[in-house]
């Protein structure tokens, strides 16, 4: 019986493993469009993104370069949108219909929707309008290329992708740079059935900055049990993100602790916040899991083992998906790509390092700087710096 039991487990996932290898045979036979997006200005095969030192209201012209890599026609909509501050760090750039405000708004393409055969490419124009009245510092948005939905399988089994790609626009408009980053607050949670602790950080200043640091945790009579290391990726001006921090080594136990913050970023900027937490009966471990003494970890963000402002890939979880083919349901997976590159060159004063696709940029160059990453600086993970 136990053999049969096995067996049966073992049954689906047999299955579910045939139907999406012959998909994916019928996709590689169909083929399908694979677009991406560069400034038009360069040749190089590595993509860049448009950087520009700009006057409060200066209008700017330039050129998109659309290309299809793929093996087959496609047709490929366009538009611009606002960078943000992913919940990890990193710019991350939302969804289509997301409200814009920022560089997303500033940006008008001379076209919204090109068609292409396979090696082609497109320039489509575009003019950036800079606001009048705008606050000193650095402004980003992107161009995304989205392509519209291929049907890839047969009969009832079928997968509908979706691909976008995302070229960055960034806008620095002259002023006393201010680097200014606020720890607001520490509270527990749970994320992803891991105890966490949620860190409230500001940027309130004008810059782009990589706080990096540590967490120290310590009980309710200050032994300490954590020192946590800290990076946290590019960080918007303006935005406001609940930095998460898992506790390494198993969760604590319910009771009170004492937290120290310290953060470096930027030239010479600190940011330091001490405080208490209490880890409630519902988020605590029972006491032979707890956490006994002094431990030390480093904490890797969720965002750096998963979501890249580059490359988005959002795929929808096994379960889900071997629920729908079986039930003969459709499913959309949206990969989103895009590419970010390093300068060779970084602006005085500039840290070179980089995250997956999220460069500190801050340039001093006019006109298109080309920030280049090869792809073997690229860890798997929002489209994000």
């Amino acid at each position: 019986m136990r053999f049969l039991s096995n067996a049966l487990r073992v049954v689906p996932a047999a299955l579910l493993l045939l139907l999406l290898l012959t998909t994916a045979r019928v996709a590689q036979a169909a083929g399908e469009a694979s677009f991406s997006v560069r400034p038009a200005s360069t040749q190089s095969t590595n993509a860049a993104y448009f950087v520009y030192d700009a006057e409060p209201g200066q209008v700017i012209q330039d050129d998109v370069l659309v290309i299809n890599t793929g093996d087959a026609p496609g047709t490929v909509r366009l538009y611009a949108l606002d960078g943000m501050t992913g919940p990890t760090g990193g710019i991350v750039f939302p969804d289509a219909d997301a409200p814009r405000s920022q560089v997303g708004a500033w940006v008008q393409l001379d076209e919204t929707e090109v068609t292409l055969g396979p090696g082609e490419s497109r320039t489509v124009g575009f003019t950036v309008t800079v606001p009048r009245e705008l606050r000193a510092g650095h402004h980003v948005g992107g161009i995304a290329a989205q392509g519209t939905a291929v049907n890839q399988g047969s009969g009832q089994f079928q997968v509908n992708v979706q691909t976008r790609v995302v070229t960055a626009v960034q806008v620095n408009i002259p002023g006393p740079a201010v680097e200014h980053l606020t720890i607001n607050g520490v509270t527990p949670s749970v994320q992803s059935s891991k105890q966490t602790l949620l860190l409230a950080l500001r940027n309130d200043g004008n810059q782009m900055v990589k706080p990096q640091g540590t967490v120290t945790i310590a009980d309710g009579e200050g032994r300490e049990l954590h020192s946590i290391p800290l990076q946290v990726h590019t960080f918007l001006p303006d935005t406001a993100i609940d930095y998460p921090v898992v506790i390494p080594d198993g969760p604590l136990a319910a009771g009170d602790y004492q937290v120290v913050v310290d953060l470096q970023y930027g030239a010479q900027g600190t940011a330091r916040y001490e405080g208490t937490f209490t880890i409630p009966e519902a988020q605590a471990a029972p006491e032979s899991e707890a956490t006994p003494g002094e431990q030390s970890a480093t904490v890797t963000a969720p965002a750096e083992q998963g979501l890249s402002i580059w490359m988005i890939v959002a795929v929808a979880g096994a379960g889900l998906l071997a629920g729908l083919l079986l039930a003969g349901g459709g499913l959309l997976i949206w990969r989103r790509r895009a590419a970010v590159r390093r300068s060779e060159a970084p602006a005085a004063g500039q840290g070179s390092g980089v995250s997956p696709i999220r460069p500190l940029v801050p340039l001093s160059h006019a006109n298109t700087v080309r920030i280049r990453q090869s792809e073997g600086d690229d860890e798997a993970g929002a489209t994000q710096w």
